[in-house]
């Protein structure tokens, strides 16, 4: 049997009442004494009528009140049902008390021991001890979040967020704790695929340092304000010399020094010209080919302009080098041709020479005269021969005295040193120990070395005494010493670690090439030795030549 509502209740005792009120009315009017008791019993039940209506009234309320709170359960039963993430109720244990039907979709099944079963269960044995210490914070008031797996059917593990609010009761003491939990494995799988993603720009980036590091070319990227924002290693190798990466400072800066941009800088041309650029620089000692590369964004506007500088000193000075040895090659031949058709008259005057001595008599200053035909014939004829031998490029070693090359080259210097005013002393033994070499090569060097020796004292005075001494010994067992000196101004210590760099001159444009020494400690180095230099300002220099000496 229902039982009645608060409202049929009211309305029951309101018609009680009434019942009441008319009995009492009544029984005044027929007995006079019961008129005083029934006022007061009257005045109750008006006040009983007037509390009534009180609680009439309150009974609507509290049924509204009901009404609404039904409405609010069932609109937050929707709301917890069909929310798009999964809840659940937990008690202070960690055991589940109401979950929702995203929860059960998240785990892809449902609770097989329904509820009050240990929220834990569902996450990694190692995350149970930091879920319990979190869900302890929450009972104490506070709000706590954690990401955490589910394990869900047949063993797979979803990533989900776990928030976790305190809920109170009317004491305002925490008796549940509601858990959002939100499925993550579309953030999981993209910050996943971003990690891979990282990954591959990191070893293509890798790579691309490797390839642009392996690059025989120095590599520059610069903004439109001409700052550098990238160096690969030849390019700091060749700017600084060092591993430290130049990035920020301006291309005048590292290359040439300078505060402003060069007065025709070729990076700035292609900038305003919008096409690329080429020619060749010269920075120090070093000859420079350059291309500077515009680089447009998609709407075609220059952001970027790449300069690749390759360094062609040693290509210049080869090509130097084949020059001078093609023109040596075409002296040589030409000074061969020289020689032989010298060579015939010379025989004739030897003859005739030899024919005068025999018709004239031997003594008084008449019979000297073909003697000195004959010396200074034979002279002639050793010139010519020593051309010749300049001139072969035959590259054939065998070993030989260094005093033979020496003597040759001294023989055709000797004429534009004595014009020089230069003396020299030669004190090489004839008795040093063999070499293999080729004796034009040693000429050349012998040549070179004593013709900047004669250079070098043209610049003394007239009255100064101007001496080349040449020695030679043996320093230690093995290797053979020649020291060619000279008693000239010497080198300056600023140029004298550059003085065997190729294109390196201190003789005026037209006089040399600066290729001469380099050539001659090349050759000495092909042999297996080695040339250097001692020099001090103000007292001379010696250019020392080491060869190893020939095995007996």
């Amino acid at each position: 049997m229902a039982r009645p509502s608060i409202e049929a209740k009211g309305l029951a005792a309101s018609r009680s009442l009434r019942r009441l009120k008319e009995r009492i009315e009544q029984a005044a009017a027929e007995d006079i004494h019961w008129r005083a008791l029934a006022d007061d019993l009257l005045e109750v039940v008006e006040d009983l009528e007037i509390h009534q209506e009180e609680l009439r009234v309150q009974a609507e309320e509290l049924a509204a009140a009901q009404m609404r709170a039904e409405e609010a359960s069932v609109r937050y039963r929707e709301l917890f049902e069909r929310a798009p993430f999964g809840y659940c109720t937990l008690n202070d244990r960690g055991h589940i008390l109401e979950y929702n039907y995203a929860f059960l979709e998240l785990l892809g099944r449902a609770l097989p021991a329904g509820l009050h079963k240990p929220f834990v269960s569902f996450i990694p044995q190692k995350d149970h001890s930091r879920f319990f210490l979190e869900l302890s914070r929450v009972f104490q008031g506070e709000e706590r979040s954690m990401e955490v797996r589910l394990k869900g059917a047949e063993g797979r593990y979803v990533p989900v967020i776990v928030r976790m609010t305190p809920v109170s009761a009317a004491s305002s003491a925490v008796k549940r704790c509601r858990l959002a939990v939100i499925d993550i494995r579309d953030r999981v799988e993209l910050e996943e695929r971003l990690r891979d993603s990282e990954r591959r720009h990191q070893l293509l980036a890798v790579q691309l340092e490797a390839i642009l590091n392996g690059l025989p070319d120095a590599v520059v990227l610069l903004d439109c304000d001409l700052r550098v924002l990238y160096t690969n290693a030849h390019a700091r190798q060749l700017l600084s010399d060092s591993d430290v990466s130049p990035s920020g400072d301006f291309c005048h800066q590292l290359f040439f020094g300078r505060e402003q941009p060069c007065p025709d800088c070729h990076v700035l041309r292609a900038l305003k010209q919008g096409r690329p650029q080429q020619g060749t620089l010269h920075r120090g000692d070093r000859v420079l080919d350059y291309r500077v590369l515009p680089v447009r964004d998609e709407r075609g506007e220059i952001v970027r302009l790449l300069e690749i500088v390759r360094d062609i000193t040693e290509k210049e000075r080869m090509q130097a080098i084949s020059l001078r040895n093609s023109q040596m090659a075409s002296i040589g031949e030409l000074a061969a041709g020289v020689a032989h058709e010298i060579n015939n008259p010379i025989t004739g005057i030897l003859n005739y020479a030899d024919i005068l001595r025999q018709k004239l008599p031997p003594d008084g200053l008449v019979g000297e005269i073909p003697g000195r035909i004959v010396h200074e014939a034979q002279r002639i004829a050793d010139i010519t021969t020593s051309l010749l031998r300049y001139s072969r490029r035959e590259a054939h070693r065998e070993p030989l005295r260094l005093c033979e090359p020496l003597s040759a080259s001294l023989l055709l210097l000797e004429v534009r040193l004595m014009k020089a005013g230069v003396r020299v002393e030669n004190r090489v033994p004839e008795d040093l120990p063999l070499v293999v070499a080729e004796s034009n090569r040693l000429q050349q060097v012998f040549i070179n070395l004593i013709s900047n020796a004669g250079q070098a004292l043209e610049e003394l005075p007239d009255q100064q005494d101007r001496k080349i001494e040449i020695r030679g010994d043996v320093p230690s067992p093995g290797l053979v010493r020649i020291v060619v000196r000279d008693n000239g101004p010497g080198i300056p210590e600023a140029i004298r670690d550059k003085i065997f760099q190729p294109f390196f001159t201190t003789k005026p444009e037209g006089i040399g090439t600066g290729l001469g020494l380099g050539i001659c400690r090349d050759i000495v180095e092909s042999l297996g030795g080695r040339l250097t230099c001692e020099s001090k300002e103000g007292e001379g220099a010696s250019f020392v030549i080491e060869l190893p000496a020939a095995l007996p």
